[in-house]
């Protein structure tokens, strides 16, 4: 634990950060999973979870004990007593799984369709994985650049040629570092295309993964004018709470892109902070707000509301994970001064 200090200021720069993320965020969404995408199987009576063993097959150098450590960790030990979902499983597999071996360089690992089994212990759900080669950097080609140099971007790229070929810090790069960069000065339409070439190192026998990597920089933009709406009650000074401040971090940011996303169409988001001896933070919206029959399942993982809702039904259950690890509680209701959602976090001291 750390101590993170939540500072008035920063929620109107993460707001901010917030509206231009919502797009790439969809972009880049790993899931778009919904009640409609669990497999026929899950109709039958589900076990629960801690009656289910994930076994993988076809794995040679990642052992099986560790990627199920990988699929337990993001589904939660503390869901044991849960009914078995297959839908967060398969979530878990693409995210931490699949994830956490193509950062070791296996750009091409698969997972097969996975399979389940009734046992008299349990269920048995067998996942079939391909890890393919390991791949190291090759070439890195920029083209499209014109704002920075080819090469100044490149510098950014935290690998090396012959360095293991990470997939997520190839991702943030592009996603996050290259796109601050060029936010920073003003070009909020960045996009980028990314397109490998996998070839093998003859003198090595290892394979070698080269990149193209177009970037469409889009317009420059410049700040007219900025309007804030606060609260009178917003304290001058710092407010500090015990958090984990990734985990903090993460939360603030679902609650403000899910404002943004569905707020009017002009996405007005209010957010006022409490000082005191238990801190709150209020995010508020001008969107239609949530139903009061769902204000209590919003908050559990892949529930979308209405076929309208393009989020992936995690952002949510998120801020809820995160609010129960750091002893706080999160609750919605209706904005009495916007008339869209109200979302209320409540930290304890």
């Amino acid at each position: 634990m750390v101590r993170a200090q939540v500072v008035t200021r920063l929620f109107a720069a993460a707001l901010v950060c917030a509206g231009i993320a919502t797009d790439g965020a969809a972009q880049r969404r790993p899931s778009e999973s919904s009640a409609r995408d669990v497999p026929a199987e899950a109709a039958a009576p589900r076990a629960l979870w801690k009656d289910v063993r994930v076994e993988f097959e076809g794995n040679r150098l990642f052992t099986a004990e560790r990627l199920r450590e990988l699929a337990q960790e993001c589904y939660g030990a503390g869901h044991a007593d849960d009914e078995f979902i297959p839908g967060k499983l398969d979530y878990c597999l693409r995210t931490h799984v699949l994830g956490f071996v193509r950062r070791s360089g296996y750009l091409r690992a698969q997972l097969g369709e996975r399979r389940a089994e009734r046992t008299p212990w349990g269920e048995t759900v067998t996942v079939p994985f391909e890890e393919g080669e390991l791949y190291r950097l090759g070439r890195v080609n920029l083209e499209g650049a014109t704002r920075f140099a080819a090469g100044h971007l490149r510098e950014l790229l935290p690998l090396k040629a012959g360095d293991v070929a990470d997939a997520e810090a190839l991702g943030r790069w592009l996603g996050e570092h290259l796109k601050k960069l060029y936010a920073d000065e003003g070009f909020l339409q960045y996009e980028y295309d990314l397109e490998p070439e996998f070839r093998l190192d003859t003198a090595t026998g290892e394979g070698v993964a080269d990149f193209s990597v177009t970037i469409n920089e889009g317009k420059r933009f410049r700040l007219r004018s900025v309007s804030f709406a606060s609260s009178a009650d917003v304290p001058e000074d710092a407010v500090t709470v015990d958090a984990w401040e990734p985990g903090l971090r993460a939360l603030l940011d679902n609650l403000l892109e899910n404002a943004a996303r569905h707020g009017g169409s002009g996405a007005s988001v209010r957010v006022t902070l409490h000082g005191g001896d238990a801190p709150s933070l209020l995010v508020e919206d001008d969107g239609p707000g949530v139903p009061e029959a769902d204000r209590g399942r919003i908050f559990e993982p892949f529930v979308r509301l209405g076929d309208g809702d393009d989020g992936s039904g995690l952002g949510l259950a998120l801020v809820a994970q995160q609010a129960r690890h750091h002893g706080a509680t999160v609750a919605v209701d209706r904005s009495p001064s916007l008339g869209g959602a109200r979302f209320e976090l409540r930290f304890a001291r």
